[in-house]
């Protein structure tokens, strides 16, 4: 896809992928509109696009959100941090299906030329085979967990708009985004892990305390090289019908990842932990297999997780 006189909406262009992929669309030339509620606390009206503050899954405002754009990057969902989604389960589902109701009529209505959609590696929790591929996807139990269902719900929205009404659709599954700009919640879980232990290391939690018991693996992918791949699928004509796992290639325990973060934190003590119950269905074990993406689009991560990650720690230091 050229990006001359191409306008892209990016339903929830506001939060905090969504904003590095605004940047980055910008960056390269393309026109953008944004359409976000602002109903994630943390989510940001920035510079240089058109912004729409409108409920998605209103059908006169999704009609209006596609109105003259080429393509669409549909970052459509409820939050999906731990915490939130175990004390919200009603919302993810209620609030999801009537977000995906709303944007793929109005995508089909509008005659776009692709929607690209996020769904989430959760839609892999009930893997036995790792790395997993995407073909694993269909051949496995459904998610149990409200958002890694949810999700998958979205995924065959796609599936099903494509057939019937030949919407062009590329999926794409993150795997644990990082990066600057979110800050730790009220209450455990309602950001991600990484500022999460940040919060507990900074404000002197010793020793620190980690849900479950701390061996839990992670593939993090930092949130430049996220959005990248999603503007790389975007213009990709290999990508049309296509889905794609985005993770980083680095397994990291739980608790491997605290004691990065105590390392970064300069914290003189010896670092100790104490282990709590964790959320009900949390993911033991998460890494994707990123062979097609690198193999169709070229994708692979740049930015290495140690390198992000002391980034996002001092940048957490200067803003929490």
């Amino acid at each position: 896809m050229n990006c001359s006189h191409k306008r892209i909406l990016v339903i929830g262009g506001c939060g905090f992928v969504g904003s590095k992929i605004v940047s980055l669309l910008l960056d390269k030339g393309y026109e953008v509109r944004v359409a976000d509620d602002l109903s994630n606390p943390q989510s940001r009206v920035g510079p240089g696009y058109e912004f729409l503050r409108i409920d998605i899954g209103d059908d006169e405002a999704a009609m209006k959100a596609f109105r003259n754009v080429d393509a669409c990057i549909a970052l459509t969902s409820r939050r999906g941090s731990t915490g939130f989604v175990h004390r919200n389960p009603t919302e993810i589902l209620t609030g999801n299906n009537h977000i995906y109701n709303g944007t793929f009529q109005a995508a089909v209505e509008a005659g776009i030329e692709r929607l690209v959609f996020a769904s989430t590696s959760l839609v892999y929790e009930s893997a036995r085979n790792f790395p997993s591929l995407e073909e694993e996807v269909t051949a496995m139990p459904v998610p149990v967990s409200v958002y890694g269902f949810s999700k998958l719900v979205g995924e065959q929205y796609c599936r099903a708009f494509s057939r019937a009404y030949g919407l062009p659709y590329t999926i794409i599954r993150p795997s644990n985004v990082y990066g600057i700009n979110e800050v730790p919640g009220d209450r455990v879980g309602d950001t991600h892990v990484i500022p999460d232990l940040f919060k507990k290391i900074s404000s002197g939690q010793y020793p620190v305390e980690l849900l479950g018991d701390g061996r839990q693996t992670r593939c993090f992918i930092h949130m430049t090289d996220i959005a990248r791949g999603f503007i790389m699928a975007l213009e990709a004509e290999e990508a049309e019908n296509e889905d794609f796992n985005m993770g980083g290639t680095e397994e990291i325990q739980v608790i491997e990842l605290a004691e990065m973060i105590w390392q970064f934190c300069g914290i003189a003590k010896e670092f100790r932990v104490s282990y709590t119950a964790s959320f009900p269905n949390d993911v033991q074990r998460n890494y994707l297999d990123i062979s097609k993406a690198d193999r169709l689009l070229g994708w692979r991560p740049q930015i290495p997780f140690r390198d992000g990650l002391r980034e996002v720690v001092e940048w957490l230091g200067n803003h929490s």
